[in-house]
């Protein structure tokens, strides 16, 4: 066996390698599942505003519904 050979077998068998293969499949599953989520706003709430800026920072397309308390 070869010492490239030896090299690549150590780096597909490290924790990072399957911890990073995992995250990749992780990402492609939510990506094909996801749909646009709904972000249910009430009109005074500093909760709803800092998870709206959350996702616009994150760039993920969502739809808002303004709720009354209570509702």
């Amino acid at each position: 066996m070869s010492i490239r050979s030896s090299l690549r077998l150590l780096v597909k068998e490290s924790p990072v390698h399957k911890l990073m293969h995992r995250w990749q499949v992780y990402q492609r599953i939510l990506a094909s599942m996801m749909t646009s989520p709904t972000l249910y706003v009430f009109a005074i709430s500093h909760y709803c505003e800092k998870a709206r800026w959350a996702l616009d920072y994150l760039g993920i397309n969502y739809t808002l519904r303004h709720v009354a308390p209570g509702e």
